[in-house]
């Protein structure tokens, strides 16, 4: 097998030592996609999956299911798979969604001061949002009368990050920018260029990004221009405006029933946003839908089964649980706890 292309089978080796046989072959392929299930976000958080979810956006699924049998022939160390960089540096959904946003602005501002500088006016954004554009005009307007010196700032803080991070993601960075003279390069021609293997190149892209948000968001003093490029108003929240809303009412002090009458919606409907949310935020609390019995009767039941399969669980403890108590419980499973799930 071409050592160019193990990328992706040895990445979703690892995933299914963690996974075992508890999933389908498609739920890690879900995962990496980012699909917006709550199944898929549950399965991310409870195989301690999350850094990888949404990394391989345009993953055609027969080209995952070829690396997924490639992968049955690979034996991973996890312990040297944790040191490689890219893995390192990934996070998880919703640092990647800031990430993703700060980089648009970044990207923006580097592509019209450099026409700036040229005194070329007449181009394409290669950012269309207009939503990201607005954001970069405010940079700018701001300071309008100070563009050299912000040109100066932009590189050498750019240029003081890249020198943290290893030499083929300075490229890829790099690579992925535009301005008077250049044009981005694609995941296609960087892989070509760095004789990598394209998703390799694409994860790295998302490693590197929530590096450099990561670090410009801790040290806002050392990096002034780039913090200025972190989204207001973190501009990435996971849940979407439904789920968004039912937390609001739960705020507010409103029952599950009372949603369901407001919004107009299924019971199941509203479970299935508690649930999520549950996932997402830790704080949280489960006890207005869940007694502390049953959550450790769940708990204590998915460690005994070595399943996180619903339907093992419900079998298991019959009707004095449902299954939205099952999925609500299973949020606050701990983390590290796999069971030693075993392939």
């Amino acid at each position: 097998m071409n050592d160019l292309c193990m990328f992706l089978p040895r990445v979703i080796a690892y995933a299914y030592d963690k996974i075992s046989d508890d999933r389908s072959k498609k739920s890690f392929y879900f995962i990496l996609k980012g699909q917006r299930s709550l199944q898929v976000l549950q399965d991310a958080q409870w195989f301690e999956l999350e850094q990888f979810y949404a990394t391989l956006p345009t993953l055609a699924y027969e080209t995952y299911k070829k690396a997924y049998y490639e992968s049955k022939q690979i034996k991973i160390m996890a312990d040297v798979f944790h040191k490689e960089w890219f893995y390192t540096h990934l996070k998880n959904a919703e640092t990647l969604q800031s990430a993703s946003v700060f980089i648009a602005h970044v990207q923006l501002l580097v592509q019209v001061l450099s026409h700036w500088k040229a005194n070329h006016k007449s181009y394409m954004p290669m950012i269309r949002s207009e939503k990201i554009q607005k954001f970069v005009k405010q940079i700018l307007h701001k300071e309008r009368n100070h563009c050299a010196m912000l040109c100066i700032h932009l590189y050498q803080e750019i240029y003081d990050l890249c020198m943290q991070m290893p030499e083929n993601c300075c490229e890829i960075f790099m690579g992925r920018q535009m301005g008077f003279g250049y044009n981005a390069r694609t995941f296609e021609q960087l892989s070509v260029h760095l004789k990598l293997d394209i998703y390799e190149v694409q994860m790295t892209w998302c490693a590197l990004i929530q590096y450099m948000y990561l670090t410009v968001k801790k040290n806002p003093e050392k990096y002034s221009t780039l913090f200025r490029c972190i989204p207001i108003d973190e501009a990435s929240r996971i849940f979407n405006r439904s789920v968004h809303q039912t937390k609001m009412l739960l705020k507010a002090g409103k029952t599950l029933e009372e949603i369901c009458q407001i919004k107009k919606v299924k019971r199941t409907t509203v479970e299935s946003h508690i649930v999520e949310i549950a996932l997402q935020d830790m704080s949280f609390s489960l006890q207005p839908f869940i007694s502390e019995e049953k959550l450790h009767m769940i708990l204590q039941c998915a460690k005994q089964t070595r399943s996180y399969r619903l339907r093992t669980i419900k079998t298991y403890l019959g009707d004095s649980v449902s299954y939205f108590e099952i999925r609500l419980a299973l949020t606050r499973r701990e983390r590290g706890g796999n069971f030693e799930f075993k392939r």
